[in-house]
């Protein structure tokens, strides 16, 4: 097949795999999580003393409060970052609706036996199966999604109507603990999305320095990007660029560039700061046969097609020439 129909081919494959792993994971996922918590309330209710049913309400209310926490903290935001980067970009929506359907269960079940003991009253009267009452819960979350007016354009009712505070106080509870983490988790999406961009372009720019091949590097760069070493004169361009990356593969043929870390947004003169460790041994020609491990850091500034328009790298050139000539033990 011809090269270039193949690229052409693979791109809308892999788009429909993606979309096959979500509809996946949504499938197992939300259902899993769902199905368990529905069937596993509704039979407490029906065959366990109220005792035993408050426990099974209590373990699900401490897994809803555990996720929420998760995907509402750092960790979240970490996690969907991680997840963005290595190409998984599912996790906030089904985490998300996870959380969202195994709520309504949980406070659908509670509404039930707040009614079943007199504590709430409902026009008309809950029914003892839950799939009815999640509606309830569900039409909550859709009309307070704001400026969308879901309920209305669909012509869909409030399924049942509450006349008492304690309905009242467990609803909001419910918006609260809930609804608001679940609306947040997906504008934490969008706003981490650049973040985790950039964190992936940083690792696919640490492997093309580990490729001994100059072009895979400078190919990150805008076509007149800039970088400078220790201050010292830009090469424009990326053929310029090359030259320098060169330099470095050709004295370490076994050099390894990790990145350690990718700081964004902490310093007003650059858009990102790529923290990385070069090693290698230095047989090039020339070289001393001394092994080197060197830590720095390139400050960058990135342009409107997301490509470095200038770094400037930094690295102790003390310490760099000491190994040079003494060498580093390997770890």
């Amino acid at each position: 097949m011809n090269p270039e129909k193949f690229y052409l081919l693979r791109v809308p494959v892999s788009k429909l795999w993606d979309w096959v792993k979500l509809l996946a994971a949504c499938v197992l996922f939300i259902s899993v999580f769902y199905v368990g918590t529905r069937v596993s309330l509704e039979w407490s209710q029906h065959y366990l003393p109220l005792g035993l049913h408050l426990l099974v309400i209590a373990f699900w209310a401490s897994v809803v409060f555990l996720w929420v926490r998760i995907i509402s903290g750092e960790f979240g935001k970490e996690m969907f970052i991680e997840s963005y980067v290595n190409g998984i970009l599912w996790p906030p929506f089904v985490y998300s609706i996870s959380l969202l359907v195994m709520a309504a269960s949980v406070f659908a079940s509670i509404s039930v036996t707040l009614q079943r003991y007199g504590y709430a009253t409902f026009e008309p009267p809950l029914p003892n199966e839950l799939s009815p009452v999640v509606d309830f819960y569900m039409w909550h979350f859709v009309n307070l999604i704001p400026g969308l007016g879901i309920p209305e354009t669909l012509r869909w009712t409030q399924p049942y109507q509450y006349s008492d505070h304690l309905s009242g106080a467990v609803l909001l509870i419910f918006k609260i603990a809930v609804i608001l983490p679940v609306i947040a988790s997906f504008k934490l999406w969008h706003d981490v999305r650049k973040t985790a961009q950039l964190r992936r372009f940083a690792k696919r720019y640490a492997e093309a320095w580990c490729s001994q091949n100059p072009e895979n590097v400078a190919a990150f760069f805008a076509e007149n990007g800039s970088l400078s070493v220790n201050a010292g004169p830009p090469a424009v361009g990326r053929a310029a660029i090359s030259e320098i990356v060169r330099g470095f593969m050709r004295d370490f043929p076994d050099m390894i560039v990790t990145m350690d870390d990718l700081k964004i947004g902490e310093r007003s003169s650059c858009d990102a700061a790529f923290h990385w460790t070069l090693t290698g041994t230095n047989t090039g020609p020339g070289g001393t046969g001394k092994r080197v491990r060197i830590s720095g850091y390139e400050l960058w500034k990135i342009d409107n097609d997301g490509l470095i328009a200038e770094s400037k790298g930094h690295f102790d050139a003390a310490e760099y020439e000491r190994q040079l000539k003494h060498g580093v033990e390997p770890l």
